[in-house]
């Protein structure tokens, strides 16, 4: 008889609030599942979260700034993502105030990476059974908490997800919403009907965990740039070579380079399948988090 798998999931919800203060999104490539839209556009399929082998949370979360400017794009991990300072959050500090508008269209985009295996893919069969890291955005991500951490007062019991013996399937349910920016009509997936299944356990669990990928990779140093560097790019695309503001600078009108406001970014038209439009000001989400994780 198997042995039964322990994993340590102690303070796990606590630990990925704590994540989210501040620890690249990769590009596209093999390691990262997509589903495949059918012509009604929509997909659907069975996946499961699993444990990091490198880490003590699943799951890993990443801030970029990707927009276009009057000198080109500007596409580039946020250093604010590990604890460091960032130029460009920087310079929406100080203009909040007077430019919101412009703030907003440089503002910082989350995602969150981990390891899952399909469970069943009726538009790529071939991927059934097969390990692969996969990005998505707040809207998943606040499944996954709820699940975990129900809310104060729900008859829900709190699942770990990850967990091989005692999580549960996720029914990843897209849809592909239409958003015009400019003169082009972009497609990006909305995962609002995806939800966890009853509790199960993960066949296989012995051969899988062999296949996971790390996650650490994404918040390495050097998928950082230095400030300088950043603050360089970001003269160019945006068309002034003054030098950004001093770190903590700026007068008592100043929004918080990491405001929850600012973190409502919009549509990245050059990648249309990861990023999303602007979201609903998270400053409650966070709050919860908060109150959750002291609970």
């Amino acid at each position: 008889m198997a042995t039964k798998v322990k994993l340590d999931w102690s303070g796990l919800g606590k630990k990925m609030e704590e994540s989210q203060q501040g620890r690249k999104a990769t590009q596209e490539d093999k390691r990262f599942y997509l589903q495949k839209f059918s012509e009604d556009g929509t997909a659907q399929s069975i996946i499961r979260f699993l444990p990091a082998m490198d880490a003590d949370i699943p799951i890993t979360m990443v801030c970029s700034h990707k927009f276009n400017g009057p000198g080109g794009f500007y596409g580039q991990n946020c250093p604010t993502t590990i604890g460091g300072q960032c130029p460009v959050c920087d310079a929406n500090r100080a203009i909040w105030s007077t430019n919101e508008n412009l703030a907003r269209t440089r503002a910082r985009k989350k995602k969150w990476i981990g390891n899952i295996v399909v469970i069943r893919d009726p538009g790529c069969p071939e991927n059934e059974g097969k390990v692969f890291l996969f990005k998505f955005p707040k809207t998943v991500y606040d499944k996954i908490f709820a699940k975990i951490q129900p809310p104060k007062g729900a008859i829900d019991d709190p699942v770990i997800v990850f967990d091989p013996d005692e999580g549960a399937n996720f029914k990843l349910i897209a849809e592909q919403k239409k958003l015009k920016i400019g003169n082009k009509e972009i497609l990006y997936p909305d995962y609002k009907d995806s939800s966890f299944a009853d509790v199960s356990k993960l066949e296989n669990w012995e051969k899988i965990k062999d296949q996971c990928f790390g996650i650490s990779e994404f918040t390495a140093e050097d998928q950082f740039k230095s400030y300088e560097e950043l603050s360089n790019r970001f003269d160019i695309v945006s068309g002034q070579q003054t030098a950004r503001p001093a770190a903590n600078s700026g007068s008592n009108n100043s929004r918080p380079a990491h405001s929850s406001v600012e973190d409502e970014a919009p549509f990245d038209t050059s990648d249309v399948v990861e990023e999303l439009p602007i979201e609903e000001d998270d400053s409650d989400f966070l709050s919860k988090l908060r109150k959750k994780s002291k609970g």
